[in-house]
Protein backbone atom coordinates (compact mmCIF):
# COMPACT_ATOMS: atom_id res chain seq x y z
CA UNK A 1 0.00 0.00 0.00
CA UNK A 2 1.06 3.39 -1.24
CA UNK A 3 2.28 5.79 2.29
CA UNK A 4 -0.01 8.07 1.30
CA UNK A 5 -2.99 6.13 1.21
CA UNK A 6 -2.31 4.14 4.01
CA UNK A 7 -1.96 7.52 6.01
CA UNK A 8 -5.42 8.31 4.85
CA UNK A 9 -6.81 5.46 5.68
CA UNK A 10 -5.29 5.36 8.66
CA UNK A 11 -6.68 8.84 9.07
CA UNK A 12 -10.34 7.54 7.83
CA UNK A 13 -10.51 4.99 10.70
CA UNK A 14 -9.36 7.50 13.36
CA UNK A 15 -12.31 9.84 12.78
CA UNK A 16 -14.66 6.83 12.31
CA UNK A 17 -12.90 5.46 16.07
CA UNK A 18 -13.83 8.83 17.18
CA UNK A 19 -17.34 8.86 16.07
CA UNK A 20 -18.15 5.28 16.99
CA UNK A 21 -16.59 6.15 20.68
CA UNK A 22 -18.87 8.80 20.98
CA UNK A 23 -21.95 7.35 19.75
CA UNK A 24 -21.30 4.44 22.22
CA UNK A 25 -20.61 6.78 25.58
CA UNK A 26 -23.94 8.07 24.57
CA UNK A 27 -25.92 5.10 24.02
CA UNK A 28 -23.74 3.54 27.49
CA UNK A 29 -25.02 6.90 28.96
CA UNK A 30 -28.50 6.51 27.95
CA UNK A 31 -28.92 2.45 29.04
CA UNK A 32 -27.60 3.54 32.59
CA UNK A 33 -29.38 6.50 32.55
CA UNK A 34 -32.81 4.86 31.90
CA UNK A 35 -31.75 2.24 34.83
CA UNK A 36 -30.88 -0.41 32.80
CA UNK A 37 -28.45 -3.36 33.98
CA UNK A 38 -24.24 -2.37 34.01
CA UNK A 39 -23.04 -5.83 33.48
CA UNK A 40 -19.31 -5.20 33.80
CA UNK A 41 -17.01 -7.37 31.19
CA UNK A 42 -13.78 -9.59 32.49
CA UNK A 43 -10.79 -7.99 31.66
CA UNK A 44 -9.56 -8.92 28.65
CA UNK A 45 -13.09 -10.22 27.48
CA UNK A 46 -13.60 -7.30 25.64
CA UNK A 47 -10.68 -7.54 23.17
CA UNK A 48 -11.21 -11.17 22.15
CA UNK A 49 -14.78 -10.01 20.96
CA UNK A 50 -13.28 -7.47 18.89
CA UNK A 51 -10.44 -9.56 17.29
CA UNK A 52 -12.40 -12.73 16.93
CA UNK A 53 -15.26 -10.30 15.37
CA UNK A 54 -12.13 -8.87 13.22
CA UNK A 55 -10.73 -11.96 11.90
CA UNK A 56 -14.43 -13.37 11.07
CA UNK A 57 -14.38 -10.31 8.93
CA UNK A 58 -10.79 -11.32 7.57
CA UNK A 59 -11.86 -14.44 6.78
CA UNK A 60 -15.18 -13.96 5.12
CA UNK A 61 -13.89 -11.35 2.70
CA UNK A 62 -16.21 -8.90 3.75
CA UNK A 63 -16.30 -6.02 1.44
CA UNK A 64 -12.65 -4.71 0.50
CA UNK A 65 -11.51 -7.75 2.37
CA UNK A 66 -12.43 -10.62 -0.67
CA UNK A 67 -9.76 -12.94 -1.39
CA UNK A 68 -9.08 -15.87 -3.32
CA UNK A 69 -8.93 -19.17 -2.55
CA UNK A 70 -4.86 -19.39 -1.86
CA UNK A 71 -4.94 -15.70 -0.44
CA UNK A 72 -5.30 -14.96 3.22
CA UNK A 73 -5.48 -11.90 5.40
CA UNK A 74 -3.44 -12.88 8.40
CA UNK A 75 -3.36 -10.55 11.42
CA UNK A 76 0.17 -8.26 11.92
CA UNK A 77 -0.84 -5.56 15.07
CA UNK A 78 -3.67 -4.91 16.79
CA UNK A 79 -4.20 -1.18 18.69
CA UNK A 80 -6.47 -0.76 21.14
CA UNK A 81 -8.47 2.66 20.79
CA UNK A 82 -10.94 4.68 23.36
CA UNK A 83 -14.47 3.33 23.89
CA UNK A 84 -13.81 -0.37 23.56
CA UNK A 85 -12.40 -0.40 19.80
CA UNK A 86 -9.92 -2.06 18.53
CA UNK A 87 -7.91 -1.88 15.15
CA UNK A 88 -6.98 -4.91 13.75
CA UNK A 89 -4.39 -5.22 10.69
CA UNK A 90 -3.88 -7.37 8.24
CA UNK A 91 -1.37 -8.64 5.23
CA UNK A 92 -2.51 -10.17 2.67
CA UNK A 93 -0.51 -13.20 1.65
CA UNK A 94 -1.20 -15.59 -1.60
CA UNK A 95 0.14 -19.35 -0.69
CA UNK A 96 1.80 -18.18 2.56
CA UNK A 97 4.07 -15.43 0.74
CA UNK A 98 3.47 -12.11 2.07
CA UNK A 99 1.64 -9.99 -1.13
CA UNK A 100 3.71 -6.51 -1.83
CA UNK A 101 2.03 -3.44 -3.55
CA UNK A 102 -1.47 -3.95 -2.28
CA UNK A 103 -3.77 -6.36 -0.51
CA UNK A 104 -3.36 -5.03 3.25
CA UNK A 105 -6.56 -4.53 5.38
CA UNK A 106 -7.71 -2.74 8.76
CA UNK A 107 -10.67 -3.66 10.70
CA UNK A 108 -12.51 -1.51 13.45
CA UNK A 109 -14.34 -3.83 15.81
CA UNK A 110 -15.76 -2.71 19.62
CA UNK A 111 -15.35 -5.05 22.29
CA UNK A 112 -19.19 -6.33 21.81
CA UNK A 113 -17.78 -7.70 19.44
CA UNK A 114 -19.25 -5.70 16.51
CA UNK A 115 -17.58 -4.83 13.15
CA UNK A 116 -17.47 -1.11 13.26
CA UNK A 117 -15.86 -0.05 10.04
CA UNK A 118 -13.51 -2.05 7.10
CA UNK A 119 -10.69 -0.20 5.02
CA UNK A 120 -8.59 -2.12 2.41
CA UNK A 121 -5.64 -1.21 -0.10
CA UNK A 122 -7.32 -1.65 -3.55
CA UNK A 123 -5.91 -4.73 -4.91
CA UNK A 124 -3.71 -4.63 -8.20
CA UNK A 125 -4.99 -7.44 -11.04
Amino acid sequence: MHPTRLTAALAALALTAGLAGTLAGSATAATAAAGGPSQPVPPGHGRSLALAAADRAADSGLDGLRHGTDEELVRTAVTPWAGGLYYAAYQRTYKGLPVAGGGDAVVLSDSAGTVRHVAAAPRRP
